[in-house]
């Protein structure tokens, strides 16, 4: 909702509150800073030596890896010195008064519109429309947390949230080139912004969250606008167009033309995941034709499982001769003799005619 006069004076006192928090926290960090700074030297000290004897014997190798970790050494010398200058410079500045910082939100309030949760104690702007490249991504939300502006990295204490989101193509955490999960990437505009929140300059600081987003950044975007409507490869995660891709015959799985293959039997596009060697007869098949043989289960293509090519078919062909040829043999073998067969045999045999006496 819109702020009030006394909310404006709340929220004023609260954010001169955080910069006197951020001011102690730089005037902690300096010795710390120091201290780093004097084992960075040691360690360099020590790379020195080495790089010296290495230098002496010609041991090339060696001399390189002791390069690569000074590199990896002065960027940190670097980093840190960047950090120790802000801290510095905060120190040396003034605490901004109360009606400094409510003359910054009443100037918010007028040229952004500012916003007020007084229960979150989160200040808000909403910007216009934005549209990068012909690509329309809609209006954000910038929120400010008050009581996060004392943490030791204060770009936590601000969110970017979408109010009618357009995100990239299959990453809905995206809602804008250089914000992610409503994280904002400044690039080279992180020091202008930590400076702005630190000294208190409120409206700066929206001004230059709304002009970054504004803004295309095509060598540190999460994702280009050129493949902003672009969806992943299953694959590979090559970004391609809906005009591009090509779509699993089973799974549906979405592929690039370097992905995509194909089925040897019905030639429907396939992904390699999908794909089946026959064990038969070896070809590739996609899941629509492998099917599982009625009586024994093996999984086999549809062309031989129609040829009665399954193993267990011809199983049970030979099976079957088996038993015929072993009927046939039990038929000829002379039966078995015993006393009933034998008194049967013998009761058959018609009796012998009585002699005739001679006259």
């Amino acid at each position: 909702m819109a702020i009030s006069t006394r909310q404006l004076v709340a929220a004023a006192q609260e954010i001169r509150d955080q910069c006197f928090s951020c001011q102690t926290r730089n005037y902690q960090e300096i010795p710390r800073a120091l201290s780093r700074y004097l084992a960075l030297f040691e360690r360099l000290e020590g790379f020195k030596r080495k790089l010296s004897i290495c230098s002496k014997r010609d041991w090339r190798g060696a001399a390189a890896k002791i390069l690569k970790n000074m590199k990896t050494l002065l960027d940190e010398f670097r980093f840190l010195l960047s950090e120790s200058e802000q801290a510095i410079k905060q120190c040396a500045s003034p605490v901004p008064s109360l009606k400094d910082i409510y003359d910054e939100l009443l100037q918010t309030k007028e040229e952004l519109g500012l916003q007020y949760s007084s229960q979150d104690k989160v200040l808000s702007v909403t910007t216009e429309p934005i549209e990068l490249e012909a690509v329309y991504l809609g209006e954000f939300e910038i929120h400010l947390n008050i009581p996060h502006l004392g943490k030791s990295h204060n770009n936590e204490a601000y969110t970017i949230e979408a109010i009618d989101p357009h995100p990239a193509a299959g990453n809905d955490l995206v809602t804008h080139p250089h914000v992610n999960e409503e994280r904002l990437c400044p690039g080279t505009g992180e020091a202008s912004i930590y400076t702005a929140l630190s000294s208190g300059r409120i409206c700066d600081f929206f001004t230059l969250v709304r002009t970054i987003l504004n803004t295309y950044n095509e060598s540190s975007p999460y994702i280009p606008l050129s493949d902003w409507n672009r969806q992943p490869c299953g694959e590979c995660s090559a970004r391609i167009s809906n005009n591009e891709a090509y779509y699993c015959c089973s799974c549906e799985e979405r592929l690039c033309v370097d992905c995509a293959s194909s089925c040897n039997l019905c030639e429907e596009t396939s992904c390699v995941g999908c794909l089946q060697t026959c064990p038969r007869c070896e070809e590739v098949a996609c899941r629509e034709c492998i099917k599982n043989c009625p009586d024994c289960g093996d999984a086999l293509c549809s062309e031989c499982l129609k040829e009665g090519e399954c193993s267990c078919s011809q199983t049970e062909e030979v099976e079957k001769n088996e038993q015929e040829q072993k009927e046939k043999a039990d038929s000829r073998k002379d039966p078995e003799i015993t006393p009933a067969f034998a008194e049967g045999v013998i009761n058959s045999i018609p009796p012998r005619p009585a002699s005739t006496a001679a006259g």
